[in-house]
């Protein structure tokens, strides 16, 4: 599925992310680090998902940890 370019923001990747497709192409659709937490919690409960394409996303470190902790089923703490 590839819903690149959409100015979908956090809330619908979140939907994409959990919508049991395979592969999701959201490039370029205004996340931030803070969005791809609200991801992140999306992408826990989808199974199947194995392409998750993010790029032109401006996501940091933060976002990176998020993302790969909500794939092996751990909680990442950044900040308090």
């Amino acid at each position: 599925m590839d819903a690149s370019s959409n100015g979908l923001g956090s809330a619908g990747v979140a939907v994409l992310a959990a919508s049991g497709a395979r592969s999701v192409y959201a490039n370029d659709n205004g996340l931030g680090d803070d969005g791809a937490e609200v991801v992140a919690v999306a992408m826990a409960g989808a199974p199947a998902l194995r392409v998750f394409g993010l790029s032109k996303n401006a996501l940091g470190d933060g976002a990176a940890f998020a993302l790969a902790a909500a794939r092996f089923g751990v909680r990442v703490i950044l900040d308090e």
